[in-house]
Formats: C-alpha cells, sequence, structure tokens
C-alpha cells in the first residue's frame, strides 16, 4: 500500500512535490521496519533529493524547506 501511495502522489501532484517526499518517507520508513534495510536507504535517499530541490518558505521566522511542513 506504502508504494501503492507513492505512485498515486506521483500520478496527482508529479514526482517532485512535498507530498510524493512524505510517502517515499513512510515507504522508506515500513520497509526499514521489515528488515530491507537496504532498500529503506535508497528510497530515503530519493525523497531526501526531491527535498533538497524544494523551494524553502519561512515560517515563524525561520527559514524552512517546504517539504517539512506537514
Amino acid at each position: 500500500m506504502a508504494r501503492q501511495a507513492v505512485d498515486l502522489a506521483e500520478a496527482v501532484v508529479g514526482r517532485n512535490h512535498p507530498c510524493v517526499v512524505r510517502c517515499l518517507s513512510n515507504y522508506a520508513y515500513i520497509l526499514k521496519h521489515m528488515g530491507r534495510k537496504d532498500q529503506a536507504k535508497e528510497i530515503q535517499k530519493r525523497a531526501d533529493a526531491i527535498s533538497k530541490t524544494l523551494p524553502a518558505v519561512v515560517v515563524d521566522g525561520n527559514t524552512v524547506n517546504i517539504a517539512a511542513l506537514h
């Protein structure tokens, strides 16, 4: 289901969107706890790479990456 969430998010909002980053991170978390740590690292690496391309915003006077907002 987590993989499907990634696929759906990418289809709806595109590959480089904060929602996709969140879905990828959730998927990586699940994989890690299933013992599939190598695959989890690759998925999280992809989420981090997308996150770095997203614009930063100012929240309460602090600049944060938009992917960090929930």
